[in-house]
């Protein structure tokens, strides 16, 4: 009745268009309009957020066929894969943070060397992880050339001085790309990193290696991983 009115006014009046009680009209009308769309949309908003929280909550995720997508790092170019999560998932995250970790075999064979998490939008995050191909055995002369250990006629020696593997010294290179990482600690990283190249890599540096990447394990995903790797390199 009130759209009548106004519309009825506006027909009727000499003033026509400028006729300040319709602008006056019209304005209360498109306010309740915005007010009401506003209102709507919020609790349309928490609604969907509870639908997707109690769902979160029931889901198991080692059932569900979760969705990973391929890309390419703009920095480096580099092969990449991610899953999609909402920031109120925390089941889901934890599945994929616990599935797809450093160290993980993946469906083609290549072994994740590095995670992390990204930013997609206010609401929503993105879990991705590079993976490179990595034998699990060489074999040379009739000896076994594992991860951490050599086996020759029988007898196995663990923790291999200067023989880090190269999954583990390649995540690093990675972490000390990070924007995180400050220049101090990644020209210290990088110098470590050649020196096991170069077959220097002493006990000494695997514990300053260490140190230094512990600065970062709540802000790097994947630098736990790297330090439980490390840690187990020169035990006795």
């Amino acid at each position: 009745m009130e759209l009548t009115s106004i519309i009825y006014s506006f027909m009727t009046q000499p003033r026509g268009l400028f006729n300040k009680e319709f602008w006056d009209g019209l304005s209360s009308i498109l306010i309740k309009f915005f007010v009401l769309v506003l209102f709507g949309s919020i609790v349309l908003f928490i609604l969907g957020m509870a639908i997707i929280i109690s769902r979160d909550k029931e889901a198991d995720y080692e059932k569900k066929n979760i969705k990973i997508k391929v890309g390419r790092d703009q920095l480096d170019g580099r092969k990449y894969y991610a899953i999609d999560f909402w920031n109120c998932q925390k089941n889901k995250r934890k599945y994929i943070e616990q599935t797809y970790n450093v160290g993980t075999k993946l469906f083609d064979k290549t072994t994740v060397i590095e995670t992390g998490i990204y930013e997609r939008s206010l609401l929503k995050k993105e879990y991705r992880f590079y993976s490179q191909y990595i034998g699990d055995q060489v074999r040379i002369e009739g000896d076994i050339i594992g991860r951490d250990k050599i086996t020759n006629s029988g007898i196995q020696i663990n923790n291999i001085q200067n023989q880090i593997p190269d999954d583990i010294t390649e995540a690093i290179r990675s972490i000390a790309k990070n924007d995180k990482i400050t220049r101090n600690d990644r020209d210290e990283i990088m110098k470590i990193l050649n020196m096991i190249q170069d077959g220097q890599y002493s006990e000494q540096k695997n514990q300053t290696m260490i140190d230094i990447l512990s600065k970062y394990a709540n802000v790097i995903s994947s630098v736990a991983g790297i330090i439980g790797t490390l840690k187990e390199w020169f035990v006795k």
